[in-house]
């Protein structure tokens, strides 16, 4: 049977990586420094669900791990939405460096965060 302590390490691993997400946001850093810690985050959730889907077993400790895990949801749910804040800020700065922008539409945010192009060409 698995126990909690096979959890322990993926789980771990995703919480520090949830916090350096964090941390990025609020220290503003760079573009590059946000996506390669997103991508890492992706990347450990990625192998974490994998793990659980190998290993549908109750898992002794079961409590103290549906805490933890909520709680990365709720900070990753957080985390979306100050990315969103941020692109949102963004897509108004350019406004106002370009005011055009605003008529043109090229980019659209899905409620789900997904960027899409409703630009056709130049021939409309």
């Amino acid at each position: 049977m698995i126990s909690y302590t096979d959890y322990e390490k993926p789980l771990a691993e995703i919480e520090m990586l949830c916090e350096a997400v964090s941390q990025a946001l609020l220290d503003g850093a760079s573009l590059e420094q946000l996506e390669r810690a997103s991508a890492s985050l992706r990347e450990a959730s990625i192998a974490f669900a994998s793990f659980t889907e190998k290993h549908k077993v109750l898992v002794h400790g079961g409590t103290e791990l549906r805490v933890r895990m909520k709680r990365i949801v709720t900070l990753i749910h957080l985390q979306r939405e100050s990315l969103l804040r941020l692109a949102a800020q963004a897509e108004r700065s350019l406004h106002t460096l370009i005011p055009g922008m605003a008529e043109q539409k090229n980019v659209s945010y899905e409620p789900l965060g997904r960027a899409t192009s409703t630009h056709r060409g130049f021939g409309g």
